[in-house]
């Protein structure tokens, strides 16, 4: 996404617009200290990065020693090293560096390609200084069983255990006695079929329980239950709060679309190079800043909005409420256009914080 930004708007962080001692570097939309001035250090969650997501023994030991100190490896020992190999030193510190830096968001998700390049540079260090190979191999399995225990489920850790152990077996076997081999190849034929079953049945659940164990409001997973049960390969638009990947639908069935207010669409936010948004707390006051002139939703006009569900064959409208609005309860403009004008829009269903249209 970072190289599709650049090619289109020549900044690889697009919104955000970075400048340095109050000079545009890279064009954009929203200043960068509007993303900054949301974060909290709750975000920057240390605790959960390290022993809720699989990270926490190896960080602990390689990875975040690397990241401290393997700049000072680069620059004493050993001597005689090529450009890549003191690049590759200095590589975890010039990431966390673009982190702390040029990320409009400091969340911890963007400190991965940080993270791996510490644990590489951590081993390219054990290699220098002749750590036994043993001990290095006993380490990164025990990281990889407790790591596991924490991304997987009981029965989907069985189950790749298993598997991973009959194919390491079956492949042994292969180069060893190459008389197995069409055994071997019905072996792995057969496995994969399993595999494929047992992935077939992830689909079929996998929306159920995303919905199911997802922190977003009851009447929100209720709508999108209820959308998924009563389409198939159908073409949705939404307004409002952009929650948007459950209204795909299991297997990603619907296609999914933000239809313009006005006479620009498809839209795309680089498409208004002179347009200013603020980054409020308040979703009311965010959204009403979107139909300011030169911002995308300027000059709504119901008309030509519906001109252009038409010609984008959409069949249901999804409105959400603006949340984090103090004492009351705010639709954007497409769900009164909706509610006006029942010769092209069938309420079908109707909650206190999301609708949803039959488009005629």
């Amino acid at each position: 996404s970072y190289i599709k930004n650049f090619i289109l708007t020549a900044n690889p962080l697009f919104p955000a617009e970075i400048t340095l001692l109050g000079k545009k570097l890279l064009p954009g939309v929203m200043p960068f200290a509007s993303y900054r001035n949301q974060w909290t250090a709750q975000e920057f969650n240390l605790e959960k990065l390290l022993f809720h997501e699989g990270m926490g023994g190896q960080f602990i030991v390689l990875g975040f020693p690397a990241l401290l100190f393997s700049f000072l490896f680069a620059a004493f020992k050993p001597k005689n090293k090529s450009i890549p190999e003191i690049f590759l030193l200095l590589l975890p510190q010039i990431l966390y560096l673009i982190f702390w830096f040029f990320m409009p968001q400091l969340w911890v998700r963007y400190l991965y390609p940080c993270f791996a390049a510490s644990f590489i540079a951590a081993f390219y260090i054990l290699n220098k200084i002749k750590t036994p190979l043993i001990a290095i191999r006993i380490f990164v399995i025990i990281c990889f069983l407790a790591s596991a225990f924490e991304l997987a489920g009981h029965a989907e850790l069985l189950a790749s255990l298993v598997a991973s152990v009959l194919i390491f077996f079956a492949l042994t076997l292969l180069l060893k006695f190459k008389s197995l081999l069409k055994i071997g190849l019905i072996f792995i034929a057969i496995l994969l079929m399993i595999l494929a079953k047992l992935s077939g049945n992830y689909d079929k659940t996998e929306f159920r329980h995303y919905l199911t164990n997802s922190p977003f409001l009851a009447e929100d997973r209720q709508a999108w239950f209820w959308l998924n049960a009563n389409t198939s390969g159908d073409k949705i638009a939404y307004a409002g709060e952009p929650l948007v990947l459950p209204l795909y639908g299991e297997n990603f069935k619907n296609d999914v679309f933000y239809v313009s207010v006005n006479s620009v669409n498809p839209i795309k936010l680089h498409f208004f190079p002179k347009a200013k948004y603020i980054w409020n707390k308040d979703s009311w006051l965010r959204h009403k800043s979107l139909e300011e002139k030169g911002n995308f939703r300027e000059n709504p006009d119901f008309q030509i909005w519906l001109s252009n569900l038409k010609n984008m064959q959409i069949n249901y409208l999804v409105t959400y409420s603006l949340r984090k609005i103090k004492d009351k309860t705010a639709f954007p403009i497409e769900d009164e256009w909706a509610q006006a004008h029942p010769e092209n829009f069938l309420p079908v269903f109707t909650k206190t914080i999301v609708n949803i249209y039959k488009v005629k």
